[in-house]
């Protein structure tokens, strides 16, 4: 068996030119990776906007199958100004922003 050193040399050579080339590349896409998860991240106004519908959904349901001025939809204004620390709420524009 004979050794060729010109093969030898090439081999090494392309082995060693892609390494250059394959290692920058894959941090690049673990870094692209890594800004693309944290973008992906819900900012302070979608947090906020998923408590209120966690918290409010059964309410707003209430509210807009209830009769007007029933025992019902008192209950579920009651709730919905408990949420909002207040009674002076327009109740249909919240609950079409939670239903939605």
């Amino acid at each position: 068996m004979s050794i060729d050193i010109n093969n030898v040399i090439r081999t090494t050579s392309a082995t060693v030119v892609g390494l250059i080339l394959a290692v920058p590349m894959g941090f690049n896409i673990i870094q692209t990776g890594a800004q693309t998860r944290e973008s992906l991240k819900p900012g302070p106004v979608q947090e906020y906007m998923t408590e209120i519908r966690e918290n409010l959904v059964h309410a707003c349901v209430d509210f807009n199958i209830s009769p007007v001025d029933s025992k019902l939809e008192r209950e579920a204004k009651n709730t919905i100004d408990d949420f909002f620390d207040g009674d002076k709420v327009n109740y249909q524009s919240i609950c079409k922003s939670v239903l939605n």
